[in-house]
């Protein structure tokens, strides 16, 4: 017993420190970790209806992309779905027990992935 719960004890700190890590990236605006039912573990937002409200929108579209994927490749799974808009870009990292959610900032001339977005006009443009 007293094994499982140095192991629980160590994952925790790595997870913490992993998220305090993360947080302090360039444009991230805040972080949310949702469990399986939908509820926050973990958010760096100041609004807690925000990060409920985040977590309820996004929550099952990762879900649905999840299934999307399987549906066409049952080899495949989802690592990372990102969502750019006009304002912000969301990138949701599913895994067993939890969906991580990490906000940045995304603006007009301000690319945070050039070399996707590169990639992405090339191949537009191939089409």
């Amino acid at each position: 017993m007293a094994e499982k719960n140095d192991w629980c004890i160590s994952n925790r700190r790595k997870f913490a420190t992993t998220l305090k890590r993360l947080q302090k990236a360039e444009g991230v605006i805040s972080l949310l970790v949702v469990n399986p039912k939908g509820l926050v573990w973990f958010t760096t937002m100041a609004n807690a209806l925000t990060a409920l409200r985040y977590c309820r929108i996004w929550k099952p579209f990762c879900m649905r992309t999840m299934s999307l994927c399987r549906n066409i490749d049952t080899t495949d799974d989802v690592i990372c779905v990102m969502v750019t808009t006009k304002k912000h870009e969301l990138l949701m990292v599913p895994d067993e027990e939890f969906i991580l959610i990490a906000l940045q900032k995304y603006g007009p001339g301000e690319k945070l992935y050039p070399e996707f977005a590169e990639g992405v006009i090339d191949a537009q443009v191939k089409i």
